[in-house]
Parts: structure tokens; sequence; C-alpha cells
């Protein structure tokens, strides 16, 4: 994982977090980015609309067991504004930054969205040490373009 990867994660925690139309613009988001919940995509968002939570919802009753709507930035707030952090690290902190599949908490890897396999995936979860397990877990994975624009972000939960 390079350092521009964990450097773009830390941004999209820092404006999950507190969102404003300053950290929107630091995050290289493509024109239009694919919402998706898990492998399946679900909504469009616009850069321009960026800076605003709501444009971020998926409008899902429900996915996996957890009822909607959805948005990839409620998981990564609540979890920020519980351990009072939002410290970004390989291998501790609040979050754990992740490269290419990673496990589906205890599960096997779920796949990349359709037209999204050869994109670069980064991820974000909660740090191991910091969820008491599986239902605790989520996973942010954004698909990031041959430039380094992101083209897709998924959210991932465990099903209770």
């Amino acid at each position: 994982m390079s350092a521009q990867d964990v450097r773009i994660l830390r941004e999209f925690v820092a404006f999950a977090v507190r969102p404003t139309a300053d950290r929107a613009g630091a995050l290289p988001l493509a024109k239009e980015v694919r919402l998706g919940l898990g492998k399946n995509l679900e909504a469009v968002l616009f850069r321009p609309q960026a800076a605003e939570p709501g444009a971020w919802v998926i409008r899902a009753d429900s996915f996996r067991g957890h009822m909607g709507p959805f948005s990839a930035l409620d998981p990564i707030r609540r979890h920020a504004d519980d351990l009072g952090s939002t410290e970004v690290e390989r291998n501790g902190g609040a979050f754990r930054a992740s490269i290419g599949q990673h496990p589906h908490c205890a599960a096997p890897a779920v796949p990349a969205p359709n037209g999204f396999e050869s994109h670069q995936r980064i991820s974000i979860q909660p740090s191991p040490r910091t969820i008491d397990g599986c239902l605790s877990w989520f996973t942010v994975d954004l698909f990031l373009n041959d430039r380094g624009r992101i083209e897709a972000i998924t959210l991932d939960m465990w099903e209770p």
C-alpha cells in the first residue's frame, strides 16, 4: 500500500466524520461515482454533490439483515465517534487500511462489483482491536481507476 493510498483513506475518513466542501474537494472522485452494497452497485454520486451527506445515501430497505437506508459515511463516523479517533494505519489505529481483496470479517473475500474487477481496491475497516466481533465489522472499499480517481465505493457489513 502506497503513502498515496493511505492519504486517500485518511481523507475519506476525515470527510466521513465531518463532511465539508473542502474535504469533499480533497477526495479524488471521478465525475460519477457508483455506490454499492457488497458487490452490488445501487446508486450514483455526482462529484458536484459530494459535499452533501444525503447524496451518499443508498435507498435500500435492507442489506445483510440491517435496515436501510445506507451510507458508506455512517459506520465510519459512528466508529470514529465511539473511539474518539480517526487514526488510519495498516496495522493499528481506529481504522485499518488495506489494499486488494480482504476477508469479509471471518468469511472469504467478497468480489468486486461487475466492471470494477481490474480497478485498484483500497479499503477502510475498523481495526480488529477496536471491535468485539463480526457484528461490529464493516468495510468501505474504494475502487480507483488507472488515473487514481475513485469510480466506485461499496459498503459491506456482517450479516447478523
